[in-house]
């Protein structure tokens, strides 16, 4: 009898993968989306049955030697779980007690990171202009189901944020998703206000010099939910850059597709050698934005 083999080239099963994905589960998984791609949807409905078979079995057999009445061996199987062992590290035990006091932290950087001329009352005036002016725009704004779908493929392997929904699951979901997710963004883009937990974000304070002595000498590294950070994506792509005009942003190099530090230096050498053309001496005036990265 001839077996058929599935090589797993290229599927890597890391410690923070649930045990019921297994290098034959995540291997079905990319072939299954492939051939999704490809507009092969009965293929792909008979692979997504075998997953669920798969994943199914591994877990009957995970369980199958353990007794609701056996508290010692339930523990041993939650405390194996991937990410229950993390030993947490407090604010105050790493740079003193008076970081203890995480509301205080919280207060600080929503502080820093908050416009002092926002208002609420002017959004919800401009929400209300737009909603009494819908009939105008509610035909052009919408987001189809193929364009979620593509968005879920593509995303990379990333930290999840407050929701802890792994990126996984949306890249190998995606068609079983987009659907959902195409009807919540376009619920988001007519009422204008998107849900509250995509608006929550994941707080590390990572420290900009060597010795931490106040809330000032933290740097705030800020983690949304990946499913806020594609829509957000979405939503630039689709409407915001095509509304820019392109000489308004063509010196810039930060946030754009294809460009980078790297781009920046070229552009400057070049501008600097052609100055040196017609010039002795060319002078540069490089600025140091304080606090770039917490409010810029």
């Amino acid at each position: 009898m001839v077996h058929s083999v599935i090589p797993f080239k290229h599927v890597t099963v890391t410690n923070c993968t649930p045990a019921y994905i297994t290098p034959l589960v995540r291997s079905l998984l990319r072939r299954r989306n492939k051939l999704m791609r490809r507009g092969k949807i009965d293929a792909a409905g008979e692979l997504s049955a075998k997953i669920g078979r798969l994943i199914a079995e591994h877990r009957e057999h995970e369980l199958s030697d353990i007794k609701y009445k056996d508290t010692k061996k339930l523990w041993s199987k939650v405390r194996a779980a991937p990410g229950t062992n993390t030993r947490a590290v407090t604010l105050g035990a790493r740079y003193g007690p008076q970081f203890d006091n995480l509301d205080a932290v919280n207060t600080h950087f929503a502080n820093t990171a908050t416009d002092p001329d926002y208002d609420i009352d002017d959004i919800n005036a401009i929400i209300e202009s737009v909603h009494a002016n819908r009939h105008e725009w509610t035909d052009t704004v919408s987001v189809h189901e193929y364009e979620i779908c593509k968005l879920l493929l593509g995303v990379k392997r990333t930290a999840p944020g407050a929701d802890n929904i792994p990126y996984w699951v949306f890249k190998h979901c995606a068609s079983e998703l987009s659907c959902v997710i195409a009807n919540l963004v376009n619920k988001t883009l007519s009422t204008g206000r998107p849900p509250s937990a995509w608006k929550n974000a994941l707080v590390t304070p990572i420290p900009k010099v060597s010795s931490v002595k106040s809330y000032n000498d933290l740097r705030p590294i800020s983690v949304t939910p990946i499913l806020s950070r594609v829509v957000e994506k979405l939503i630039v792509r689709k409407y915001i850059m095509p509304a820019l005009p392109l000489d308004s942003i063509s010196d810039q190099f930060a946030y754009r597709p294809t460009w980078s530090t790297t781009a920046a230096l070229v552009s400057l050498t070049h501008t600097v050698a052609q100055k040196m053309e017609a010039c002795t001496y060319v002078r540069c005036l490089l600025i140091d934005y304080t606090k770039a990265f917490d409010m810029i």
